[in-house]
């Protein structure tokens, strides 16, 4: 964590930073348990509505309670202020439903600003729960946040993933604002880590059935998928990622991306161990390839 000057998360990931960014140091493999440990507390028994075929979509509600991921936030991030007068600093996003934009959370004072603003005194585990209240399983979050130092009425926030999936170029806009001068002269160092992409990314099911999709068919798609959602959620991934790869070889900044592809569709409430264990192998093997292991030998010299 000390090795970077900026860590940027969206959703788990913000969960990840965030567990990371503690007095003293937490040790990476034990946000490790988080996932394997945690995951039947966030993800529980779906609420009873929601198992319903056709009135669960309609009608049910989100998928789970907040009371399971509300609780580990607690345990495993605290109620710490964002804010850090020191250290690497933390940026999660978030989207709020109230404006309809994005939101930054930040462990820091821009330079422009001659006061700490409110809403980097909010605990940490709640920035986390607004930046990962995924739209259709869990609830959005409500939370008062200021805007330059000026309170304003409480907005509704949901997962960060709605409009940073990828929040790579967050994080390099950002440190070019902190430091422009720095980062023209010398050069970014960037790294990316996603969660994982499916090898095809493409829906499976035909043409003719397609252009016959009611809203509903968008929303609940073949075998369990969410056309919509994949939709926007892969799209907005790989358009960051193609960004972030142009204007890397354009600057010749020193661009690092890890991302197991997945050999089929993994959804986001997974919490069985043998699925999770799977995941935890791939990615070890994932990190052992000649190409991935000679790149992380790399990014550890530049460090």
């Amino acid at each position: 964590m000390d090795c970077f000057d900026l860590v940027v998360g969206t959703s788990t990931g913000t969960v990840l930073a965030l567990g990371l960014d503690q007095e003293p140091r937490q040790d990476a493999s034990k946000l490790v348990d988080l996932y394997l440990q945690d995951a039947r507390t966030i993800f529980g028994s779906p609420c009873f509505l929601s198992r319903i075929p056709l009135i669960g979509t309609l009608w049910g509600g989100p998928k789970y309670s907040a009371s399971g991921l509300e609780s580990v936030l607690k345990a495993r991030i605290g109620d710490a202020p964002m804010y850090r007068a020191a250290g690497p600093k933390v940026m999660a996003t978030s989207f709020s439903l109230s404006t309809g934009q994005p939101w930054f959370f930040r462990s820091y004072v821009r330079p422009n600003e001659d006061c700490v603003p409110a809403d980097l005194m909010f605990p940490r585990w709640e920035v986390a729960r607004a930046s990962s209240a995924a739209p259709t399983f869990l609830p959005p979050y409500r939370m008062g946040v200021s805007r330059n130092g000026h309170p304003i009425p409480s907005q509704v926030f949901v997962d960060g993933a709605v409009a940073a999936n990828n929040p790579a170029i967050c994080g390099m806009v950002e440190a070019i604002a902190l430091w422009p001068q720095e980062v023209f002269q010398d050069g970014l160092l960037v790294v990316s880590i996603g969660t994982g992409t499916p090898m095809n990314l493409g829906i499976a099911a035909p043409y003719h059935a397609m252009r016959r999709w009611s809203p509903l068919n968008w929303i609940k798609g073949p075998q369990g998928t969410s056309p919509i959602v994949d939709s926007l959620m892969n799209g907005n991934e790989q358009t960051v990622a193609y960004e972030t790869d142009w204007i890397g070889s354009i600057q010749n900044w020193a661009m690092f991306r890890y991302n197991l592809s997945l050999d089929g569709t993994v959804p986001i409430d997974v919490s069985d161990a043998a699925t999770l264990q799977r995941l935890r192998e791939q990615s070890v093997a994932l990190c052992a390839t000649p190409d991935t292991s000679a790149s992380i030998k790399k990014l550890v010299a530049l460090l």
